[in-house]
């Protein structure tokens, strides 16, 4: 299972890293959201600023979209 999680975790980043995406990851436990360096990158974020409030994050996110990747954060 551990084998087949890296693999899986390897084919999404080599997707990530071919389409020049970035990610990030919202802890629900402090309300914050871990940016990779892509993403920092994307967002013009400092290298040196690890995490933004969820609030800051969804601020960066299109208006109409916004409500929507809202309630996501919040299934998940």
């Amino acid at each position: 299972a551990a084998e087949a999680l890296r693999a899986r975790e390897a084919q999404a980043r080599l997707a990530l890293d071919i389409a020049e995406l970035g990610s990030w990851r919202h802890d629900p436990a402090t309300g914050l959201v871990a940016l990779d360096d892509r993403m920092r990158a994307i967002w013009g974020v400092p290298p040196d600023v690890a995490t933004l409030s969820l609030p800051v994050v969804l601020g960066r996110v299109h208006p109409d979209d916004r409500e929507r990747v809202a309630a996501a954060v919040a299934a998940a």
